[in-house]
Parts: structure tokens; C-alpha cells; sequence
């Protein structure tokens, strides 16, 4: 197996793990956690440029 399948199996993972955390946030804390997702998806995008 290559790196992107083991990526994707702990991407996977790291969500199913998140969406359970989630559920027991605040909405408060969820919005917090969503705009930290966002600017980190955006550092990541911007890594790769």
C-alpha cells in the first residue's frame, strides 16, 4: 500500500473520532472548532502551492 491509502484510512479515522467529540460540544465550541478546521485547511492549501 502506498502513503495516500494509509492517509486516507487515517484521515478516516480522525473523522469518525471527531464527529464524536463534536456531538458533545457547546455550540459555541463547535463554531470554534469549525473556523480552526478552515484556517487550517487553508494553511494546508496554501503549504502546498
Amino acid at each position: 500500500m502506498n502513503s495516500e491509502v494509509f492517509a486516507c484510512k487515517d484521515d478516516k479515522i480522525l473523522e469518525e473520532e471527531l464527529l464524536l467529540q463534536a456531538r458533545r460540544l457547546r455550540p459555541d465550541d463547535l463554531s470554534k472548532l469549525i473556523a480552526q478546521a478552515r484556517a487550517l485547511a487553508d494553511f494546508d492549501k496554501n503549504k502546498k502551492r
